[in-house]
């Protein structure tokens, strides 16, 4: 599993969970959440705000509360939709897309793999990803309007 941020300038760095472990609360902050500040000013400047969807370590009381004393601010939880990846721009293009750049030649070890999906990420061209990011509004009004479902639209 690997975490990324997506903005309209580029990507944060990606982070990898070590085997044998989840993402949960604990990670989140540990491993992750420095990493969406520095990203964040990055390519987007000190007034960025982080969305997310509705994973529970996203989502958590600690979490939550992690951001707030970090001073990096979010779209509150209730203003977002749960779990959507009609609306999430990592799951409707940026994850389909690592695979298509991927070798078809199997990896041999862990560090294989995360080397393959590095590379595959920097692959992806940033206009590509502006592209996808672009179709947010008319997917967000298409999932408005069927009252919150999955979208069965084809976005091109």
């Amino acid at each position: 599993m690997c975490f990324l941020g997506a903005t309209f300038n580029g990507f944060t760095e990606p982070v990898f969970l070590p085997a044998k472990t989840s993402f949960n609360t604990d990670f989140y902050i540990n491993e992750c959440m420095d990493i969406i500040r520095r990203d964040g000013r990055k390519l987007i400047g000190d007034d960025f705000i982080l969305q997310q969807d509705g994973a529970s370590a996203h989502k958590s009381k600690e979490t939550l509360l992690a951001f707030e004393n970090r001073g990096i601010p979010i779209i509150d939880p209730c203003h977002w939709p749960p779990n959507s990846p009609d609306l999430n721009p990592l799951d409707y293009f940026v994850w389909n897309e690592v695979a298509k750049r991927m070798p078809k030649t199997k990896f041999t070890n862990r560090v294989d793999l995360e080397r393959r999906i590095r590379k595959a990420i920097k692959e992806i061209p940033l206009k590509m990803l502006q592209d996808s990011i672009k179709k947010f509004l008319p997917r967000f009004l298409s999932v408005e309007k069927n009252l919150g479902g999955r979208i069965d639209r084809k976005f091109k």
